[in-house]
């Protein structure tokens, strides 16, 4: 039991929980193959903006930036995409960072200067 008077001050350090080694083998490691299909890390081990009225500022800002770059791509880009149609993606909301199941390639191209075609 944690037992705290008023003027205790308390300090949660995300940085130090997402590099223990009781929640995360190898936790000093760089290690994408651990986000692999199958792996679902316990409830708030992992916390990339935190939650609730104290989560980070940014975030909302840094939402609104990939919308922003998504967009400044889509206008002058042409995106597409293809997949195996006996293996459409799916997105899975289990942990929380989402992620796309089965694979998806994604291509960008410029698009092509039709104004010069025009005389």
């Amino acid at each position: 039991a944690v037992v705290s008077t008023q003027s205790t001050g308390v300090h949660f350090s995300e940085w130090v929980m997402q590099h223990d080694a009781k929640f995360w083998p190898n936790p000093k490691k760089f290690d994408p193959e651990r986000w692999q299909p199958g792996f679902t890390p316990e409830p708030f081990y992992y916390l990339p903006f935190f939650v609730g009225s104290r989560g980070c500022i940014g975030k909302h800002m840094a939402m609104m930036l990939m919308k922003l770059t998504l967009s400044v791509l889509a206008k002058n880009f042409e995106l597409e995409q293809q997949f195996d149609p006996k293996k459409p993606p799916q997105i899975d909301q289990t942990m929380a960072v989402m992620r796309i199941i089965n694979k998806v390639d994604c291509f960008v191209s410029p698009y092509e200067d039709t104004s010069q075609n025009e005389e």
